[in-house]
């Protein structure tokens, strides 16, 4: 189906503001991302060649207005120590320090989507192509910071749409200051304002007679109401404070801010084509085959950075479902860029193209993990947690991680792998000072290691050293050898008498409406990732659609709930580490693979900035590709 890009304006037809007196402006903390450290769920996926994106690399710096510095140093002031080195105030506050920003202007970006784009409107999917594309054309309240491998992940948020925000201290409150030079592009043309983030708020949440958004429940817990100031103010008052709000604003995943014409009956039907004020402009898209981008040449941030972003003229993004093909299309030149990488290919791959070719890793910051299904009225042997126990100590972990990762192999061609790799405990891996390592943890360690010895014991104390048959779920549509590891998992099962029935389900029809929602029997391999660590807690919570195993366990709901309206950076992290320690383990709900932590991408070897924006739940058409380059010029 071919997506039509005819559009035209009514803007003169716009509906009126809801407007707030000017006494309910907020009196709030420091103007800026005040350091609010959590998360935002969604998805089963994070970084893949959806995005046909990368990022920037090492120069002088470039002169920003001094509403962007001021913006600056009011967000560095409140950030962690990790924020604060990605927004000294000698740097464009969006910008890795190591950033080259000797951008030159030209050429056409060739990217590869591993999928066909399900939709062209991002309020009515969770597809992450066309969220990751709307991200580039529409954009965000507010958006992600970028980083490199090595301080990955950043957390905090930084001015999109709106350009300054107050956050009252109890965290009840909210006032966003819409930024003036934002400007929807053609056939639209004109400044975005307060009544577009209206709409898009009740858009999402399903008002005013508009269909709801599959993530409207990010939201739905805490937020009490919202509504417009005035033209440039707009103001959220929360039911309770939620620590993961601002990051949940920044996420593609949760909610995208579109122009009121977008709404049904206006100029231009979102199914069809998006109109924005984002970096760059939808030229054509094709459900099957890609899409074409132009650079929007009157970008807001280009403006206010001194820097003339996007530097590429435009982007090609075309479906090549097979990662083998994809490869093939790099290494002939016909692309520029192909994510998630085979490890198992690299050496061969490094030695066969040289510099022709950029390889570098990523934190894919995912939880690969096995969660529990009917019955669950207790009559299951895995109601017993010395079963669910038993079966984590079934795990090799450490083979499971050369098989995946092909670790010993690309260690000693010098990829470093091992140093890179750390290891899911009662949470994920991968966030410095809230992840717990089993293997230097002994409370978290004690049944996350690989022991079949100690798990027979513990399948004998339950009551069922004979075994039992259990329904087995999962896909291999993820790369990066998720299905193998889902089948070795089966085998490693088997070895303490539990033998897991059932494979291979296909994505779309059976695994994500049932596995993805909780509503599948015995044991499920799944995918989850979200941008801040404190929102795992929402998959205890029995009244969240995140709860994969449908737990009902009151007294750790009820911590994690105080937990998760704890805004204090620091202890936030204490407290969930105290969670992990004294709750969650013990019951091991859902037992961690070793799964989505490291990845591997390759580029043109005349790509620039590939490594400095790995961070990308913000969208790589917003905060990697526009400030990549092809140094030398492409052809």
């Amino acid at each position: 189906r071919e997506f039509s890009t005819m559009t035209h304006d009514d803007h003169a037809a716009r509906p009126g503001l809801g407007i707030l007196g000017r006494r309910e402006l907020l009196r709030g903390a420091a103007i800026g991302a005040a350091g609010l450290t959590a998360a935002a769920l969604i998805g089963c996926g994070g970084d893949d060649d959806d995005e046909a994106a990368a990022t920037p690399a090492a120069a002088a710096p470039a002169a920003a207005t001094a509403a962007a510095a001021t913006a600056a140093a009011a967000t560095a002031a409140a950030a962690t120590p990790t924020q604060a080195a990605a927004l000294s105030s000698d740097r464009p506050f969006w910008l890795e320090p190591t950033a080259r920003l000797d951008g030159k202007r030209g050429g056409i970006f060739r990217g590869t989507l591993s999928r066909p784009l399900a939709s062209l409107d991002p309020m009515t999917t969770r597809d992450p192509t066309t969220k990751a594309l709307s991200a580039g054309v529409y954009g965000g309240l507010v958006g992600v910071i970028g980083s490199t491998f090595a301080n990955q992940p950043v957390l905090g948020v930084q001015p999109d749409l709106a350009d300054s925000w107050e956050i009252q201290p109890d965290g009840l409150k909210y006032t966003f200051h819409i930024r003036p030079d934002a400007m929807i592009t053609e056939p639209i043309n004109r400044p975005m304002d307060s009544g577009d983030v209206l709409y898009s708020f009740n858009h999402h949440q399903g008002l005013d007679g508009l269909e709801p958004a599959p993530e409207r429940g990010q939201f739905a817990a805490a937020i009490g109401d919202w509504d417009a100031v005035d033209a440039s103010s707009f103001v959220i008052n929360m039911i309770r404070p939620q620590a993961s709000f601002m990051n949940r604003l920044a996420d593609i995943f949760t909610i995208t801010m579109m122009p009121v014409e977008s709404r049904p009956g206006g100029s231009f039907d979102p199914a069809n084509t998006m109109i924005g004020y984002g970096p760059f402009i939808l030229e054509s898209a094709d459900a099957d085959t890609g899409y074409t981008l132009k650079r929007n040449p009157n970008w807001w941030q280009a403006k206010v950075l001194g820097l003339d972003i996007p530097w590429f003229d435009g982007v090609e993004a075309t479906v090549i479902p097979s990662s083998a093909n994809r490869l093939v299309q790099l290494k002939s030149g016909n692309v520029d860029y192909a994510g998630n990488q085979d490890p198992n290919s690299l050496p061969e791959l490094q030695e066969e193209v040289g510099d022709a070719l950029k390889i570098w890793p990523y934190k894919a910051l995912g939880w690969g993990f096995l969660a529990f299904g009917d019955p669950r009225d207790g009559s299951a042997p895995w109601a017993d947690a010395r079963v669910r126990r038993a079966i984590s100590l079934a795990l090799d972990r450490d083979s499971l991680d050369e098989v995946v990762y092909n670790t010993s192999k690309l260690d000693a061609a010098g990829f470093e792998v091992s140093p890179k790799l750390s290891r899911h405990g009662a949470l994920p891996a991968g966030w410095p000072g809230q992840s717990i390592d089993p293997r230097e943890d002994p409370k978290i360690g004690e049944f996350i290691r690989f022991d079949v010895t100690e798990a027979m014991k513990l399948m004998d104390a339950a009551g069922f050293g004979g075994g039992f048959d259990m329904p087995y779920h999962y896909t291999n549509v993820y790369p990066g050898n998720w299905g193998l590891e889902g089948e070795l998992i089966q085998q490693m099962i088997g070895k303490i008498g539990i033998n897991l029935t059932g494979g291979v389900e296909d994505f779309r029809a059976v695994y994500t409406p049932r596995t993805q929602n909780g509503d599948f029997d015995g044991l499920g391999w799944i995918l989850s990732a979200i941008p801040t660590f404190v929102d795992y807690l929402e998959y205890f919570n029995p009244d969240s659609n995140d709860n994969k195993s449908k737990l009902n366990e009151p007294a750790v709901w009820a911590k994690a709930e105080e937990v998760l309206q704890i805004v204090d950076p620091e202890e936030s992290a204490q407290a969930m580490q105290d969670i992990q320690r004294d709750m969650l383990i013990d019951l091991m709900w859902y037992v961690p693979g070793v799964a989505w932590q490291l990845q591997w991408r390759a580029g043109s070897g005349n790509l620039q900035n590939t490594e400095e924006f790995l961070w990308s739940r913000g969208g790589p058409y917003k905060f990697r590709q526009p400030y990549q380059f092809f140094d030398p010029p492409q052809a």
